[in-house]
């Protein structure tokens, strides 16, 4: 959370190119030539030109800023010179694909991989690139076919049919952490209110209420911790605000309250919509303090819940399936009374008594 309002860009001052310069050598790009001096100075950049007495050594001042140096081969200890694959290289996808990737995913990372391929054929990168491309071509298909990827397993389309109820409250508990990871409290929350509703009966649940109670824990921390610095906060922005010219703090006060405006009028348009989890705006005190009260009343409901452990709508939905694709019309029978009896969603209830249609079945 900041603390201090951000300065206009009219109060802010350029630093002099100079200290730039000063830094030079201790500036490095990425896949680059790199030079050592006897001096012991290194530098990083790449080779423009060269002739029996110097190099040409152009380095990376900024993003945007270049510069030459001319650099005496009698000065130079080593030089490394980069190979012309080396950056494509550095640069392909290499790591495993994440979870829960579109079949279109892969085809974008695919296509990197024989761009390099084409580029560069003798390249002794070559071999690792085809074993990654193959990998995902092998995945991709997987995806294609309706299988997905999750906790770093590929499960087929036929698998995932099996366990269709329990595989999708992974998926949801999967998105949750993720969420929770990236400190994105609010999403997190949100999607808990679905994987309660349609998931609260499947073993997924139950092995996520440690998880789930660890970001009620962490969100009410970070909550908490802005309610009990607010006076202080208020105090180091007026003192802050106060430092500043009077067009500066004009200029600064007028974008924090349009910043507040903004963040106000998402607030109630979600409450109206009927979101529980809402964002407040940090220097709204009464926002701040209702979040604050939901967390604890939510925290102290998920500490007292009941889980029915003789429900099992995971468990209910392989049954099912399996009594369908037996075509074993009594079990399908029993199996179908147990599925509704443990709560399946209504959308997995309509799968399964579609399933048993099509397999000369009756729901």
């Amino acid at each position: 959370m900041r603390k201090f309002p951000p300065l206009h860009p009219k109060a802010m001052k350029s630093r002099p190119a100079l200290t730039a310069l000063i830094l030079l050598p201790f500036l490095g790009v990425a896949s680059a030539d790199t030079i050592r001096l006897k001096n012991g100075t290194t530098y990083q950049g790449k080779v423009i030109k060269e002739d029996p007495e110097q190099y040409v050594f152009e380095v990376q001042v900024t993003k945007s800023i270049k510069d030459e140096k001319r650099i005496l081969k009698a000065d130079v200890a080593s030089i490394e010179r980069e190979l012309p694959d080396q950056k494509a290289f550095s640069q392909l996808p290499l790591e495993p694909a994440s979870d829960l990737l579109e079949a279109s995913d892969y085809q974008a990372r695919i296509a990197k991989m024989y761009a390099f391929i084409k580029a560069y054929p003798q390249s002794t990168y070559i071999p690792e690139v085809k074993k990654v491309t193959a990998q995902l071509e092998q995945e991709q298909s997987v995806v294609e076919a309706g299988g997905l990827k999750l906790y770093g397993k590929m499960i087929s389309a036929a698998d995932r049919q099996k366990d269709a109820v329990e595989i999708d409250a992974k998926i949801l508990a999967a998105k949750i952490q993720n969420a929770a990871k990236n400190r994105a409290y609010v999403a997190a929350l949100r999607q808990l209110g679905e994987f309660e509703k349609d998931f609260s009966n499947t073993d997924t649940f139950r092995d996520s209420l440690p998880v789930i109670r660890q970001i009620f824990q962490s969100y009410r921390s970070q909550i908490a911790s802005a309610v009990t610095s607010y006076p202080q906060r208020m105090k180091e922005r007026d003192a802050g605000l106060g430092q500043m010219k009077p067009e500066d703090r004009a200029n600064t006060e007028q974008a924090l309250a349009e910043e507040s405006k903004a963040v106000k009028a998402q607030y109630d348009a979600d409450k109206k919509a009927g979101h529980k989890w809402l964002v407040p705006d940090q220097w709204d005190k009464p926002a701040l303090d209702e979040t604050l009260r939901y967390l604890d009343q939510e925290t102290k409901r998920f500490d007292n819940l009941k889980i029915e452990t003789q429900l099992n709508s995971g468990k209910a939905w392989r049954d099912a399936w399996s009594a369908i694709q037996n075509r074993e019309q009594e079990a399908t029978t029993e199996a179908l009374k147990a599925a509704r009896s443990a709560k399946l969603p209504a959308r997995y209830l309509k799968q399964l008594e579609d399933a048993a249609k099509a397999a000369g079945l009756k729901p």
